[in-house]
């Protein structure tokens, strides 16, 4: 094995070459693909959804990057034609590559419910990343070129680790457009000091770079923001219905313990967390499985009207959202039928989709219950909002990567007593983005102009 035989080749084998460039491809795309896992798993995105995202980007970025590399040097290629289809010749163009990971982007998000400016601003600074590194392969040849590997290296760590973070005002799509114009400027310095002997016709493809960028900017300031999907708990957040549960439990523990061990420490639980968990600690000699089905048989029985009711001014907001035209949904812990039938109880005939417990596998604080209504709306999860008053709500939100808001209706109670306090400090422990005690609340964050998901972004 002899490593650097010319300046063309990393090592070689007997007849057997290996390209510097295509190595530094190949660590290139290995390293964007590891960054956009850990992004896009903070975002609730499955890992499949992330592979078959950057397949789709680097095939059309491949095809994008060769046909802009063909159409810049026609003249020579039209002398024989099936040389553009030697793609071994090391023509590529890395505005063509941008452009395309940018349609690839497009073309995967548009079919699979996500937010097509939100998946650009990590594939377009990941493609800044791997034409950088790619470039890596070509110094031997070209030392100049790292001057213009520094500047873009440059360029992806302030477009990364500033540019990408959320600020007051920002607005999705920016962090895609700042590449292009990042990239476009330093094209354009490039051709005008010589740094890469290859480029031919970069001006032309600065300035494109530029153009799509400041379309970006005019578009993304002159448009509205999407509206996002919003998704409630039922109990608790809702209605309320903590006097029936206390009575429900209370019924259970005359059963099957004695009243006196339904301490206030218990009470709190049983609001924080599945109901077999709560069976299975209160009454670990018992099926949890059958007492929970016991439970909603017994819940069943009685009409509870006296002891369950809306909680202040969730009709009248309930109603403005849907006149103003918002996608709503029910994710609880009930089963389904239950939902609807306390729906129907009050009158509510605003959701879109009721999501009970029977739906999905997993319960809180597993993000399944809000990815199945996501999908069942035809939304992506990369623009909700879900509400509710627990910290498996909060933590389920945050798994999704939804934006989330705890619902504390004695936030400002002053009859507020030491389960309602317990039951705050656990909430704010959740680190919700933010914390309502009324639904009139929620009409006030509305108005704000950022990306409806936990990082805002």
């Amino acid at each position: 094995m002899t490593f650097f035989p010319d300046d063309f080749t990393l090592f070689a084998i007997g007849s057997f070459r290996v390209p510097s460039y295509v190595v530094a491809v190949l660590v290139g795309l290995v390293i964007s693909l590891l960054i956009l896992t850990k992004e896009n798993k903070k975002h609730g995105y499955r890992k499949i959804d992330t592979l078959e995202l950057f397949i789709v980007c680097m095939i059309t970025g491949f095809l994008f990057s060769r046909l802009f590399w063909v159409l810049g040097n026609l003249a020579e290629y039209m002398r024989y034609t099936p040389y553009i289809f030697l793609v071994t010749d090391g023509g590529y163009d890395a505005t063509g590559g941008l452009i395309g990971v940018a349609l690839g982007t497009w073309l995967y998000t548009r079919g699979h419910h996500m937010s097509w400016r939100r998946a650009l601003d990590m594939t377009a600074p990941l493609t800044l990343l791997l034409i950088t590194i790619a470039r890596v392969g070509r110094v031997m040849r070209e030392d100049t070129l790292w001057f213009v590997i520094a500047l873009d290296f440059l360029g992806f760590i302030i477009i990364w680790f500033e540019i990408h973070r959320y600020r007051e005002g920002r607005r999705r799509g920016e962090t895609a457009a700042t590449t292009f114009m990042w990239f476009g400027l330093v094209t354009f310095l490039t051709n005008i000091m010589k740094w890469d002997m290859r480029s031919t016709h970069d001006v032309i493809m600065a300035g494109l770079c530029v153009v799509i960028a400041l379309i970006g900017y005019i578009y993304l300031h002159t448009h509205p923001l999407d509206r996002p999907v919003i998704l409630f708990d039922l109990d608790g957040t809702l209605m309320d219905s903590r006097r029936m549960v206390l009575l429900c439990f209370g019924y259970f523990f005359k059963k099957y313990s004695n009243i006196r061990n339904f301490t206030i420490d218990k009470q709190r639980k049983v609001f924080i967390q599945p109901l077999r968990t709560s069976f299975k600690e209160f009454f670990p000699e018992q099926d949890d499985e059958k007492l929970a089905e016991e439970y909603r048989t017994y819940q069943a029985s009685f009409s509870w009207s006296n002891d369950v009711t809306l909680f202040p001014h969730t009709e009248q907001v309930l109603h403005e959202l849907w006149e103003d035209g918002y996608k709503l949904g029910i994710v609880s812990s009930r089963l389904t039928e239950s939902c609807d039938s306390w729906l129907r109880q009050f009158r509510l005939t605003y959701f879109d989709v009721v999501i009970g417990r029977d739906q999905y596998k997993r319960g809180k604080p597993s993000s399944e219950g809000i990815l199945y209504a996501c999908q069942r709306l035809k939304q992506g999860h990369d623009n909700c909002i879900y509400i509710g008053d627990s910290k498996s709500d909060i933590e389920a939100a945050k798994n999704a990567g939804c934006y989330a808001i705890g619902f504390y209706p004695k936030r400002n109670d002053p009859t507020a007593d030491e389960r309602d306090k317990l039951k705050l400090g656990e909430l704010e422990a959740a680190k919700p983005n933010a914390i309502i005690g009324d639904l009139t609340e929620l009409l006030d964050i509305l108005k704000e102009t950022h990306g409806w998901t936990y990082e805002k972004m």
